[in-house]
């Protein structure tokens, strides 16, 4: 297994067991928070961890993208 830091939305600070995974997606009240992985790494408790920034997240009933930080919080469409 390998640990993770997540940057960023709702598990900001967290250290996770993935694997080898490149994305990671956690379901939390009804929407898919999705996390990929970065170049970046960071010491936690004296260890160097990869860095997951968040990406958004995604309404399960719908499919349809409510955030995302890479258009500033946002909707897509409205900027």
């Amino acid at each position: 297994m390998s640990t993770v830091l997540l940057a960023g939305g709702p598990r900001d600070g967290t250290t996770l067991d993935v694997g080898e995974a490149s994305l990671v997606t956690l379901n939390i009240n009804g929407l898919t928070h999705r996390y990929i992985r970065s170049g970046e790494r960071r010491e936690v408790n004296g260890e160097s961890l990869p860095v997951y920034p968040y990406d958004g997240e995604v309404r399960q009933d719908e499919g349809v993208v409510q955030h995302d930080t890479r258009n500033q919080g946002e909707a897509p469409g409205t900027g």
